[in-house]
Formats: C-alpha cells, structure tokens, sequence
C-alpha cells in the first residue's frame, strides 16, 4: 500500500511539472527568427507582456507609405517595380496585396502592402527584413499628352523652363528655344502640358550651351 502510495504521489508531481511545463512553453506562431528578447528567465510577467521578437524570414512583405493623391489610382492590378538599396542593379517585379484605407492624420498618407511577384522571390534574392526597398508605381493619370525625357529640360532661376526643338523645316537641322509648362513626372520623364506637340524632336545632350538657329548634328 505505501508503494502504491508513494508512486500515486509521484505521478502527480509529474502531471503537475508537465503542467507546469506546457503553461512555459512558447509555440511560434510562424517559422522566422528571435530578434530580441524582452524579459529574464525567472522573471514576472504578465498576462500580455511581450517575451520576445519574433520575424518572419519567408513570405515577405513590402510596406509603403504613399501620400494621399495617390489613393485613387492604386489597385490589385498596379505594376510594381522593386529595387533594393541593398541590390541596386536587380529589379524585382512586383504586384500590390493590400491597400489600407486608414490615413494617417500627421503624414496625410496611406499604407500600401507590395509582395515579390514571384513566389519565393524574395527569399531567393537573399532579402532580409529591415532592408530599404524602393518602388516605382506604374499609374494612369486619366489623360494622354506630350512627354519629354528629363534630360531635356532645362530650369532657370527665374522660373523659366525651356526645350531646344530640332527644326525640321531647314536645309540643316537647327535648333530653337522653347518655353514649355510641364505637368505630371513620370520616372525620367515629365508631361508637357503647353510649348511642344507630338513628334517634335528634342535635344537631350549637350543643350546647355546651344544658341537660338544653331546647326547641329545629329548622332
């Protein structure tokens, strides 16, 4: 009876250990790694105090905080384009996973959730979290115009903004000054809104120094 006792007595104190044990025992809710830990062994804690950091290594995500001009033209289908700071000459294809329709108040933008289009990635690139990304968002603004690529601008301090324009009317191609007023910019190129029409040519190297009627060559 004592025996019997006394193993009785020692299987609860192993039921209670195990018990004990389970209510200690932290089960990840995803696969990642610890980034930091937020409390002591043997310490106090409780219900709701963070233990430790965990992130995610797979199935990564890319934040953006946009501003609120933006908000209406972004969907499900908006081409993405991704470039780390950290792999400067690999562009990643994107696509938008979510858009957060909660602004913040202080910034007036909006958060915009970007995955690797390609499933892994991400992964494959050796992206980890915390690194810089960019994008570049391919919009419609809802209208078609005149561009010219950025090159070709030339800004003054009076607020001037010209374009040399290769005549096509002489026997040499010469060039003229034009005043033009731009709009939108896409990328490395900006939106003429008045000053040049569809197909004229423009100059893009070298026109820092060109004259009004000035021949040129054309390489």
């Amino acid at each position: 009876a004592g025996d019997d006792a006394a193993l009785a007595a020692a299987r609860a104190a192993a039921r209670e250990q195990r018990a004990i044990v389970e209510r200690h025992t932290l089960t990840a809710p995803f696969d990642g790694a610890i980034s930091g830990r937020f409390a002591d062994p043997g310490e106090w804690v409780n219900t709701g105090d963070g233990l430790l950091g965990l992130v995610a290594t797979s199935g990564l995500r890319f934040d953006f905080q946009l501003g609120q001009q933006h908000y209406g033209r972004l969907t499900s289908e908006t081409p993405v384009r991704l470039t780390l700071d950290a792999l400067p000459d690999q562009a990643i294809k994107g696509r938008v996973d979510s858009i957060v329709p909660v602004k913040s108040e202080s910034s007036r933008t909006f958060l915009v959730r970007v995955l690797a289009d390609a499933p892994g990635t991400a992964e494959s690139l050796g992206i980890t979290p915390g690194m810089s990304v960019r994008a570049v968002f391919t919009t419609s603004t809802g209208r078609r115009g005149v561009t010219v690529p950025r090159d070709a601008i030339l800004r003054f301090p009076d607020g001037r903004v010209t374009v040399w324009v290769v005549d096509d009317d002489a026997e040499l191609d010469r060039v003229r000054e034009q005043v033009v007023q731009l709009g939108v910019e896409f990328g490395s190129a900006f939106e003429v809104r008045s000053g040049l029409n569809a197909g004229d040519r423009v100059v893009v190297r070298g026109n820092e120094t060109l004259k009004d009627g000035q021949a040129i060559n054309i390489l």
